[in-house]
């Protein structure tokens, strides 16, 4: 405890700094190291993730795609990466590092540049449903209902999606039809992947909550920390989480994060709980239940006609 009291005695320092100690200050709480506490034991998710965007952040300060048009060459995008790499590090460029990012830069301008997607055909859709008994979201793992199967493979009229009449309130999926719905889902999103995004290893089903959260994200970074809260009926203003970083954590696990077991019952589904009720649904603060361990199992279900009026905004961040 006595490195995650230093770290927090440093922060606190930084915070409270002059005009005149702000520099030192910074470069102090730069060098220290950071205490294994202060990850809520989501250190893979925030390394990996925060490495992503650092590697965007340098692909794009060697070369901005949006510079690159249909009459751009590779052997001119190979050139803007040779002069970037030159400006943003010291040494001599590697040749492989500049025909590496060369490839990434030119394959991804080439596949966004083709983003036009059209439907998918039906053949494909049934591929997708017959690889499992009974087919479900690969992000949330709920099954999809029959009349969603029956939209998802006929050319012919579609049956109606009813909203379910209560959700849960920490991860309501199912308030609009649409959350029910079946998509195909790009695992690695289309914008993302340099390499054929169609591939069918690149395929999924997803329900149309998880697919419409995950969007075209792949960093917990890039989504809004503002955050909200709902009024609930109950226990009054509880904190939500953030709805990609519900579907970033259902990606990543498959056991209960309690019990360490895989739900295997239909209704026993993971779902989401704060470790500590009296803070913030933030990503370290979740934790990733299955049924026999919620701790809010009694008061999760809340009427979904007014889900929506009971949504506030949370005012502020403590930074």
């Amino acid at each position: 405890m006595e490195s995650l009291t230093r770290f927090l005695e440093k922060s606190q320092v930084l915070l409270n700094s002059s005009k005149e100690e702000y520099r030192f200050n910074f470069g102090e709480l730069s060098q220290h190291n950071t205490p294994s506490k202060i990850w809520g034991g989501r250190e893979s998710l925030h390394g990996t993730d925060y490495r992503l965007l650092l590697y965007s952040w340098f692909v794009e300060s060697v070369c901005d795609i949006e510079k690159i048009s249909e009459n751009t060459n590779k052997a001119r995008v190979w050139s803007w990466v040779n002069e970037g790499l030159a400006n943003i590090v010291p040494d001599k460029p590697d040749q492989k590092l500049v025909n590496l990012l060369t490839e990434e830069i030119y394959n991804q301008f080439s596949i966004n540049a083709k983003r036009a997607r059209g439907g998918w055909p039906i053949d494909l859709k049934k591929e997708l449903i017959a690889k499992e008994v009974k087919p479900k979201c690969w992000i949330c793992k709920r099954e999809f209902c029959d009349e969603a199967i029956f939209n998802f493979t006929t050319r012919g009229k579609k049956q109606e999606l009813n909203p379910f009449p209560i959700v849960d309130f920490m991860f309501p999926r199912g308030v609009n039809s649409q959350d029910l719905r079946i998509e195909i889902e790009h695992v690695i999103p289309f914008s993302k992947k340099a390499s054929d995004p169609h591939c069918i290893a690149n395929l999924a089903l997803s329900c149309g909550w998880c697919n419409n959260a995950k969007s075209n994200h792949m960093s917990i970074y890039t989504t809004s920390r503002n955050g909200k809260y709902f009024n609930h009926p109950a226990l009054g203003p509880r904190s939500i989480p953030n709805r990609y970083w519900v579907v970033k954590l259902l990606m990543l696990t498959n056991e209960c994060e309690v019990c360490k077991r895989r739900p295997n019952i239909k209704g026993n589904e993971l779902r989401f709980s704060l470790k500590n009720p009296k803070g913030v649904a933030n990503i370290n603060n979740l934790k990733v239940v299955c049924g026999k361990c919620d701790d809010i199992k009694g008061d999760r279900l809340v009427e979904a006609t007014s889900y929506k009026d009971k949504i506030f905004s949370k005012r502020s961040n403590f930074i």
